[in-house]
């Protein structure tokens, strides 16, 4: 038998709760790196090689994906894993390569090869900034599915991003746009299944089911 409240939790956690606040993306370059490496060496054994210039770290409440040539590395990505979402926590990248490959959504897509059912898509943290947005219009223009919602109400479901101009009106800095949160996915069966998940989430509370208060 399915247990509901797992259901609710998973959802919760996945597409609700926000992520502590974290200083990496603030972080210089350096600083950065030098909390990468930190963990590099506290977890050696959990450094995965996905293609010959990009790995991945898994530890219990991040995963870092970044870029190293034969000497230096030059791009980072931390994720928080959820159940159903991989959260965008932050990006970093050497200054030198700014605007030149390695670019942070090929980190994005070796992220979602590698992690599983449950990492299938990526959903933005809460903060967007202007060079996050230029992530996910290049990764729009690679043809993957993109879709957005309203992280304060599920009575509403995801919209599917179809053009650039639907998706630029949602990076701004008025109230009302801080509640979007974007999620991106590989192939459609993936972007469908997340609309199954909210059209679920919204048929339950219509019907009473699931409350507000179940997820504070």
């Amino acid at each position: 038998m399915i247990d509901i409240n797992d259901g609710r939790q998973c959802f919760y956690e996945s597409w609700v709760r926000e992520s502590p606040a974290r200083t990496f993306g603030s972080m210089s370059w350096q600083e950065a790196l030098d909390q990468l490496t930190t963990s590099m060496t506290n977890n050696s054994a959990s450094i995965k090689n996905i293609t010959p210039n990009i790995y991945c770290l898994i530890i219990p409440d991040a995963v870092y994906i970044y870029y190293k040539d034969n000497i230096n590395i030059k791009a980072i990505v931390q994720l928080e894993p959820k159940p159903d979402s991989l959260n965008v926590i932050a990006t970093n990248k050497d200054p030198a390569y700014k605007g030149q490959s390695p670019y942070i959504t090929d980190l994005y897509m070796a992220a979602l090869s590698v992690t599983g059912d449950k990492s299938i898509r990526l959903s933005s943290d809460n903060v967007m900034t202007d060079e996050g947005f230029g992530i996910w219009q290049r990764l729009f223009n690679q043809g993957h599915i993109i879709s957005v919602y309203d992280s304060s109400n599920f009575r509403t479901l995801p919209i599917k991003i179809t053009n650039l101009t639907d998706l630029k009106q949602y990076f701004n800095d008025g109230f009302k746009y801080k509640n979007y949160r974007f999620a991106i996915s590989e192939n459609l069966y993936n972007s469908e299944k997340i609309f199954g998940q909210f059209m679920v989430r919204r048929t339950r509370e219509l019907a009473g089911i699931v409350f507000d208060e179940d997820y504070e």
